[in-house]
Formats: structure tokens, C-alpha cells, sequence
């Protein structure tokens, strides 16, 4: 890890951010290569998942639970991991299993579609969007002071809690204009539920009423 980190402090930016992007390109060849393998409709189960992502603490788990009371969404109920466990160049059949594990899953329980929680996921959009180009994207926004005391709790670094803001919204916010994107922040979700709800159930639309979003359940 040292010796990485090396080479990375003597690379210009530019190179670092061709790398970065060569690594993207890698990660949906393998994409591409296992979905012609298996074929496309195996993981189309449901073809307009919804996916929460963010900087951690920041009330991603406050908004599955919320499309989790929906009647027509089924909210996974751990935090999957599924994209930062994939190697480039590696078939991302880990991944694959998930989705129909979930479709699955969805459909026994009479739901229409399935909701994902996992924060760091917003490091891996292009690869969301490669598999559900029809899905939908939840970005949390919260006050970065917030979240670096947070995460300063719980790790006793202030310094992490700011990098980490910073290098996840950053690769976020490219997307902000997609029209599969919706940037929900969380001081309104707390303060007056009731407008980003709306604001949510407007934008996931297909096969949902955003009168049954709600924070409680019976």
C-alpha cells in the first residue's frame, strides 16, 4: 500500500485521472463481456431498481427505510458492496447473482421494484447505469460539518471525515443533471419530510404513489 501510494504522489493529475478512467473502462468490459454471456433479460427481473447512494452518514438509511414502507418497492436490507468488490477485467458474476437474488426476492414479496442502500456506490455510477440504464439514483446530501463530526465519532479522525466528503460528492456530482439522478439533501428529509417525499415520488414515478411514502410503519 505504501509503494502505491508512492507512485501515486509522483503522478501528475492528469495521468492519475487517465488511470482512473482506464480502470471504468476495464470494469464495464467485464460488464459487457458476463451480461452476453448470461444474456441481458436474467438480471431484468425488475428493469427500474432504485439505488441510495452518498457520503456515508448521511441518512441513507432514513430514506430505504422510507421506499421500504412502500407497497410497491422492496428495500434489501444490508448494505451489498456488490460494486466495489469487482476486479477489473474479472466477470462480475457476484454482482449478476445479487440482481436476480433480488428480482427474485421483489417478485415473491408482490413488490414491482427493488431499493439498494450502499453509500460508496456513488463511486460506481457508471457501472449502475451500464446494468439498469432505466433505474433511479438517490444521492443524500448532507452538510459536510455534519458528517465529518460524525464520522470523527466513530473513527476519531476529523481529517477523514472531510476527505471522504469531499472525494464522494465529487464523484457524484457529475451526474447531478441526469435525469435518472435526484440530489436529496438531508437537512430537508429531517426538517419538513413531507416536500422532498414528494419531490421523490414525483421522480421514481413508474409504478409508484408517493402518497404511501412515509417514515412510519403499521
Amino acid at each position: 500500500m505504501l509503494i502505491k501510494a508512492a507512485i501515486k504522489s509522483t503522478l501528475p493529475p492528469k495521468i492519475l485521472d487517465f488511470l482512473v478512467i482506464l480502470n471504468n473502462q476495464a470494469l464495464l468490459l467485464a460488464f459487457k463481456n458476463t451480461l452476453e454471456l448470461i444474456g441481458n433479460k436474467e438480471i431484468k427481473l425488475v428493469d427500474y431498481p432504485i439505488f441510495i447512494v452518498g457520503c456515508g452518514h448521511s441518512v441513507t438509511s432514513l430514506m430505504l427505510a422510507i421506499l421500504d414502507h412502500h407497497p410497491s418497492i422492496y428495500g434489501i436490507d444490508y448494505e451489498s458492496n456488490i460494486f466495489l468488490k469487482v476486479r477489473p477485467l474479472a466477470p462480475p458474476l457476484g454482482i449478476i447473482k445479487s440482481f436476480q437474488k433480488w428480482g427474485r426476492s421483489c417478485l415473491e414479496a408482490n413488490k414491482k421494484r427493488w431499493g439498494e442502500k450502499t453509500p460508496r456506490h456513488i463511486l460506481h455510477l457508471p457501472e449502475i447505469f451500464f446494468c439498469y440504464p432505466n433505474c433511479r439514483v438517490l444521492i443524500m446530501l448532507r452538510d459536510g460539518r455534519d458528517v465529518a463530526c460524525s464520522i470523527k465519532d466513530r473513527t476519531g479522525s476529523f481529517e477523514q471525515g472531510i476527505s471522504g466528503w469531499v472525494n464522494d460528492n465529487l464523484a457524484g456530482f457529475p451526474y447531478w443533471d441526469d435525469s435518472r439522478v435526484k440530489v436529496i439533501k438531508s437537512k430537508n428529509l429531517v426538517k419538513n419530510i413531507q416536500i422532498p417525499l414528494q419531490e421523490v415520488g414525483d421522480f421514481i414515478g413508474k409504478n409508484t404513489h408517493r402518497k404511501y411514502l412515509n417514515t412510519t410503519k403499521n
